[in-house]
């Protein structure tokens, strides 16, 4: 997603089962949170200051025995 233009009231439902999802996105996103782990884990890594006028992504999904990171990284 490090590339995307994101959608007003964006949502990314994500699910994993013994493996892990690694997601990019753009400095200046704001990230909400309410994936769920079962013997793994969720890391949202984007770095603060948020831009408050940034544009939000809510991340939603459930992990088992694997993970879900998110973090920030400047467009290739």
């Amino acid at each position: 997603l490090r590339d995307a233009e994101l959608a007003p009231d964006a949502h990314l439902d994500v699910r994993s089962a013994f493996g892990g999802i690694a997601i990019r996105v753009p400095p200046g996103w704001r990230i909400e949170s309410t994936v769920k782990s079962l013997g793994g884990g969720v890391a949202v890594g984007v770095p603060k200051p948020e831009a408050p006028d940034g544009p939000t992504l809510r991340i939603d999904g459930l992990t088992v025995f694997g993970g879900v990171a998110v973090g920030a990284m400047p467009a290739a």
